[in-house]
């Protein structure tokens, strides 16, 4: 039997009644409970294969098995004889596709949540947008609520949408992982705040491998290889900078390569900053041969953007 794994649980999180953890390759969503002695226990409510993103929005909480499939667990939504949370039907978001950016989940109310998100496109004015509505009552998930009002400007349909998809531009300094961090390397040997030494293979000495990087361990993981990241770094990693959804967002993007059996490779890399020499890590794609997950290089917000060209990267935040 494997050692159960709990959702982490980050310093600005508050403790939901409902969480999970994972076991024998299987995720266990159960809330906490007092029992009569005043004991805390666990009510198993659900079992699923994986979760992509957890959202919990009190009262309800929202888990997303993958980028289009969804359950909302509600309180008041019980077994009557055992009193036992019951999860909700399988929700699935209709028409999704590959350059759908990320989408913002929120409660509109004690039963409804809201999901938005825009589609990575151009030529349709300013990036078309679709916002579902989710009616626990009712238990129906509206595809599209701009839909539901004529006096809202006319969108584009969903076909002619997922049909403008914008191929990556692709540059011959960014078409091996190689090439990427040469690239980087001398575009950043001037800089005085921050540059990128070079690039090494992990040796003995490393304490982590690219097994770290499986599905069941990336929340454990990513905390703890910013350990070696400088002070002045890690104030982009912050709440008020969004770093769960930050963590959620990488994790997305090696979830989507381990579920395509991508053969994925760790690379261990050297920079300076104000003359301090730290470490940090990066996950490549042998099948794509680009670069797929870093801390330093494809965190766009970060103090890195001062010398990574826009495009640098064959494949958007969204595409790797």
């Amino acid at each position: 039997m494997q050692n159960r794994i709990d959702r982490p649980q980050f310093e600005y999180d508050h403790q939901p009644s409902i969480s999970y953890y994972w076991q024998n390759d299987i995720y266990y969503l159960f809330r906490h409970r007092t029992s009569i002695q005043k004991k805390l226990t666990e009510a198993i409510i659900m079992e699923l294969p994986r979760i992509h993103t957890f959202y919990p929005l009190y009262p309800m909480t929202v888990v997303f098995e993958n980028s289009e499939s969804f359950y909302v667990i509600h309180p008041n939504n019980r077994d009557p004889k055992t009193g036992a949370y019951l999860p909700s039907k399988k929700q699935t978001i209709a028409y999704m596709s590959n350059t759908d950016q990320g989408k913002k989940v929120s409660a509109i109310s004690s039963d409804d949540v809201a999901i938005f998100f825009r589609y990575g496109y151009v030529g349709f004015g300013n990036s078309p947008a679709r916002l579902l509505l989710y009616l626990s009552q009712a238990d129906t998930l509206i595809q599209d609520a701009y839909t539901l009002n004529d006096s809202l400007s006319s969108r584009p349909s969903y076909d002619k949408l997922r049909k403008a998809e914008i191929l990556p531009k692709i540059h011959e300094y960014t078409t091996t992982w190689r090439k990427q961090l040469d690239f980087i390397k001398e575009q950043g040997k001037n800089d005085k705040n921050i540059r990128l030494l070079g690039h090494t293979e992990l040796d003995r000495n490393d304490s982590i491998s690219i097994s770290d990087f499986d599905e069941a361990r990336l929340y454990q993981t990513i905390p703890r290889i910013w350990t070696g990241i400088p002070e002045y770094f890690k104030r982009y990693r912050n709440p008020a900078k969004g770093r769960h959804a930050y963590i959620q967002e990488h994790t997305e993007v090696l979830r989507r390569h381990q579920a395509m059996k991508d053969d994925l490779k760790l690379i261990k890399l050297q920079w300076s900053y104000n003359d301090q020499v730290f470490y940090t890590y990066a996950v490549a794609s042998t099948y794509f041969d680009t670069l797929i997950y870093d801390d330093i290089i494809l965190y766009n917000d970060g103090p890195g953007e001062s010398y990574v060209i826009r495009d640098m990267i064959r494949f958007s935040r969204r595409d790797r």
